[in-house]
C-alpha cells in the first residue's frame, strides 16, 4: 500500500514538473513573439484542449498548442514580424481626411492587448508595399464552461453568430468575414469566429486582393483553432477546400452569400433560444420558490413553524410560544 501510494506521489510529481516546463515555455514563446503571456489560469484551463489535440488521433498528435503556432506561415516572397505601432497608423486615415471614429477605434484595438482575459498573438505580414495584420483572440474556457459568466458567453455567442459585413471567402470550413470600414481608412478588415471562443481579426492594405489573402490564410491552423475552444464543430479545418466569393461568377456569389446570411441567422436565432430557455429556467425556479408556503404546520402536533433570520425557525402551538 505504502508503494503504491509512493508510486503515485512521483507520478504527481512529474505530472506537475512537466506542466511547469510546458508552462515556462509557452511564456518563453509569448516572449520571444512579443506577445503578452498567458496567466497561469488562462493557461491551466487550455490544458484539457491540449490534451484532447495531444491523444484524440495520430493527426491531431500534431496540432500546435499555442495562438502563435496557428497564425500562417508566410508564402514565397512575404516576411513576418512582431506588430510595430506604425503598422497600425498606416492603415489610419491620412492627415486631414475624415473617417468613422467607430472603424479608427476598430483599427486602434488590432494589436492591442485584451483586458479581458484574454490570450493574444500577433504577426505582420510583408511583401514589398503590402502590408497584412493577423490577430488571434481566445476567450478564458471558464466563460463557455459554467454558468457563472453566462452573460458574457451569450454575448460572444450573438456577436459570433450576426452577420455584420459581406462574405469573402471560406478556409477548410470558416467563413471569413469582410466588414466595411467606410471611407477614409486605409485598410480592410475581415474577422472569423471559432465557436464564437476564439476570433480572428485580419487588417489588410487596400490594395491587397481576394486572391493574395487567401494565399495567406490557406495555411491558417484552422484545424487546432477548432481544437482548442470548447464548442467544437465536427470536421472544421480537416477539409482542404479553399472558396473565394470574388472569384465566383454573379449568380454563384449570390447563392454563396445568401447561404452564409441563411446560416447567420439560423444561428442568431438557435443562440436567442438558448437564451430564452436559459431566463425561463431561472423564471421557473423563482416561481416554484415563491409559491412554497413558509409556514410549515408539524403533522400530528398542532405545531406552526415559520422561518425567521439566519435560516432558523420559530414553532409555536396553538396555546403560545
Amino acid at each position: 500500500m505504502l508503494r503504491l501510494l509512493g508510486l503515485l506521489v512521483l507520478v504527481l510529481a512529474g505530472a506537475v514538473g512537466i506542466l511547469f516546463l510546458d508552462y515556462n515555455r509557452t511564456v518563453q514563446q509569448a516572449d520571444a513573439d512579443e506577445q503578452a503571456a498567458p496567466s497561469f489560469r488562462n493557461y491551466i484551463e487550455a490544458v484539457p484542449a491540449r490534451l484532447v489535440s495531444l491523444t484524440g488521433s495520430s493527426r491531431s498528435s500534431v496540432l500546435p498548442l499555442t495562438l502563435a503556432e496557428m497564425l500562417p506561415q508566410p508564402p514565397k516572397g512575404w516576411t513576418t514580424r512582431p506588430l510595430d505601432e506604425k503598422d497600425i497608423a498606416g492603415f489610419q486615415p491620412k492627415s486631414g481626411q475624415n473617417a468613422d471614429p467607430a472603424s479608427i477605434d476598430l483599427v486602434k484595438s488590432v494589436g492591442s492587448s485584451p483586458t479581458d482575459g484574454a490570450e493574444s498573438a500577433v504577426l505582420a505580414y510583408e511583401d514589398g508595399e503590402r502590408r497584412v495584420v493577423f490577430q488571434l483572440l481566445r476567450h478564458p474556457d471558464s466563460i463557455f464552461s459554467g454558468q457563472e459568466e453566462i452573460d458574457r458567453r451569450f454575448e460572444l455567442q450573438i456577436e459570433a453568430a450576426v452577420l455584420r459585413g459581406r462574405p469573402a471567402m471560406t478556409i477548410r470550413g470558416l467563413d471569413i468575414i469582410e466588414e466595411f470600414l467606410g471611407d477614409g481608412m486605409r485598410a480592410r478588415y475581415f474577422t472569423a469566429s471559432v465557436g464564437a471562443q476564439i476570433k480572428l481579426r485580419v487588417l489588410a492594405s487596400k490594395r491587397l486582393k481576394d486572391a493574395d489573402l487567401a494565399g495567406l490564410l490557406q495555411t491558417l491552423n484552422v484545424q487546432a483553432m477548432n481544437a482548442a475552444v470548447i464548442d467544437r464543430k465536427p470536421g472544421l479545418g480537416e477539409v482542404p477546400v479553399i472558396v473565394v466569393a470574388s472569384a465566383m461568377s454573379e449568380a454563384d456569389r449570390a447563392a454563396y452569400e445568401a447561404d452564409r446570411s441563411d446560416q447567420a441567422k439560423a444561428a442568431t436565432l438557435h443562440v436567442r433560444d438558448l437564451r430564452a430557455a436559459f431566463e425561463a429556467g431561472l423564471a421557473a425556479q423563482q416561481t416554484n420558490a415563491d409559491a412554497t408556503d413558509p409556514a410549515e404546520t408539524t403533522a400530528g402536533t398542532g405545531m406552526e413553524c415559520n422561518p425567521v433570520a439566519g435560516g432558523v425557525k420559530r414553532c409555536r402551538t396553538g396555546q403560545g410560544d
